[in-house]
């Protein structure tokens, strides 16, 4: 396992004992698109540059919700996009 994957899941161990559930969702959702990704390529695991580009494409999904959310004025989405994609910028 690449040490990005097992920083993650080490964080996602740590949001789950915080009871952080929004934390825990995004790092989820990390894992699964990643684990989708490895899918998708028939390997068993990704290698480091395959990984940081499953994050950098959450994190885009992330700033385009943001961005819908901030146009249609919903405030409680924008706040937790917000929250989501600050989850995602730090890796």
């Amino acid at each position: 396992m690449i040490e990005a994957e097992q920083t993650v899941r080490d964080d996602l161990k740590s949001a789950m004992r915080a009871k952080d559930a929004l934390r825990a969702q995004v790092l989820r959702t990390i894992l699964a698109a990643a684990k989708n990704r490895a899918i998708e390529l028939r390997i068993d695991e990704l290698d480091e540059s395959e990984f940081v580009a499953v994050v950098k494409r959450e994190a885009k999904q992330r700033a385009e919700s943001l961005d819908f959310a901030r146009k249609a004025e919903r405030e409680e989405l924008v706040r937790e996009h917000a929250a989501a994609l600050a989850v995602v910028e730090t890796y």
